[in-house]
């Protein structure tokens, strides 16, 4: 097994031994972790959980979830479920939620200078600079994404409590939040910053 690779459709098959086994198009995936409460008839998705230093198994939000290959375009591919069996399209890399839901990906890419001394704070935190950015974004709007819709862009804050912290550091360095709902509102315009619109 390929620790790069993603097993789409996996069944969880009873064995004779009164187990499970993983089954993917007719061979079994050895030495997959299985969530608790796991049982026969289950089809999801296993892959490697680099946190886990695992194979794990997770079921589909939608039991009647299947891929539609025939879809397959480019980044995107095809997926049915039992109330859309024509299909549709999703991100690859994003496996659809409850009833097929999936946010799309609307981000905008930003190009920013980053001195060495931000590098270097996030190399004592050893975490890469772009994922200490995109946790600040994910933290600093309280991104949660709903229950069985995930989103394609992947972005999900820390915790509660670092969503609180972004929100304190935001109110420090940028006043109180100006409109009613409580979000800043930055200046359009930013000559140290660089926008690109990805279509």
């Amino acid at each position: 097994m390929n620790q790069h690779a993603t097993y789409l459709d996996c069944l969880l098959l009873a064995t004779a031994g009164g187990g499970l086994a993983v089954e993917y198009q007719g061979r079994t995936l050895p030495g997959v972790q299985l969530p608790a409460g796991a049982v026969g008839g289950l089809v999801g998705v296993t892959n490697w959980d680099p946190r886990a230093g695992a194979w794990t198994f997770a079921a589909y939000l939608d039991p009647s979830l299947r891929r539609l290959p025939e879809l397959d375009s480019g980044p995107r591919i095809g997926w049915s479920n039992a109330t859309r069996p024509g299909g549709w399209t999703a991100p690859r890399g994003l496996v659809p939620g409850v009833a097929g839901a999936f946010v799309e990906d609307e981000t905008e890419k930003f190009t920013v200078r980053v001195p060495p001394e931000f590098i270097s704070v996030a190399a004592r935190n050893r975490v890469p600079v772009a994922k200490l950015l995109r946790a600040f974004v994910a933290d600093a709007c309280g991104i949660e994404p709903r229950k069985g819709e995930p989103r394609a862009d992947g972005y999900r804050q820390t915790n509660s409590a670092a969503h609180l912290a972004a929100l304190d550091y935001l109110k420090a360095a940028c006043g109180p939040p100006h409109d009613e709902a409580g979000r800043c509102v930055l200046a359009a315009e930013d000559d140290e910053c660089e926008v690109e619109t990805i279509a």
